[in-house]
């Protein structure tokens, strides 16, 4: 809303066309959310709460008292603008690289221009805890959750070339997808790749490498460009995603995995 414009969310609001939240309700909310490396004490705080409600819920399925706390933390990177300003709050500097007792000392004067967010969601339940990355950095966070309450027994990322060296450090192979949990020596902790960001990888092959050899078959790039203009001379439109930049590299848009999945 503050890129654009917040006259859309406004509208929806008056006319009651979604429950949604008013303005000032999530500018309030928007305090409490700190731009900055370290955990929320609020939202922990929320978390142990929303984790005793699950562990006293009645049920009749046997153990899911137990299974309905059971999450997986899911982890992105996403990119930044570089932007530093004063915060009158805090009185302090908002923008710079800050990993907190992880931060290079080479780095501290250097603007930010990635981040990592993460989702905390249930296994067993359909609700979602919305909330570099060096493992130590994965470890702390899975110890926050623990303690809450939680369990986390999967960690997920997409497959860039930085999270599969974090994978590597986990001792996370080809035969292994798996290590011991780092608070509960009992239990393994499994790290998965999530299958939207697999299949925009390989659609980024095809389209450098033109073509790619499979068990299958052959994958050519001059097969979408084929079933572009024929479906453009029939006047029909069998795969409607299909356009006439699909093939372009440089037309393709960054991180989009819909346009890849198509």
């Amino acid at each position: 809303m503050r890129i654009s414009s917040p006259r859309l969310y406004r509208k929806l609001c008056t006319e009651n066309k979604l429950p949604l939240p008013h303005f000032r309700t999530l500018r309030r909310y928007m305090k409490n959310i700190s731009p900055t490396y370290g955990s929320n004490e609020k939202y922990f705080g929320s978390s142990c709460c929303k984790s005793r409600q699950l562990f006293r819920a009645r049920t009749t399925r046997e153990n899911k008292m137990v299974n309905n706390r059971v999450l997986c933390l899911l982890l992105d990177e996403m990119g930044l603008d570089e932007n530093t300003n004063d915060d009158p709050n805090t009185k302090q500097f908002v923008g710079l690289v800050n990993l907190g007792k992880y931060t290079k000392v080479a780095d501290k004067t250097k603007a930010g221009n990635h981040a990592l967010g993460s989702d905390r969601w249930s296994i067993y339940e359909s609700w979602c805890c919305p909330g570099r990355d060096p493992p130590k950095i994965i470890v702390e966070a899975i110890g926050l959750i623990e303690k809450a309450g939680f369990k986390v027994d999967v960690v997920t990322t997409d497959g860039a070339t930085w999270n599969r060296a974090m994978w590597k450090s986990f001792g996370v192979i080809m035969d292994e997808n798996s290590c011991e949990h780092p608070v509960d020596s009992t239990r393994q902790l499994m790290f998965a790749s999530d299958f939207p960001h697999l299949v925009k990888g390989l659609w980024t092959w095809v389209l450098n490498k033109k073509q790619l050899n499979t068990p299958d078959g052959l994958v050519n790039i001059h097969h979408w460009k084929v079933l572009y203009v024929n479906e453009a001379k029939l006047g029909i439109e069998g795969n409607f995603t299909i356009t006439e930049g699909s093939s372009a590299t440089n037309k393709l848009p960054k991180n989009e995995c819909k346009t890849s999945n198509a």
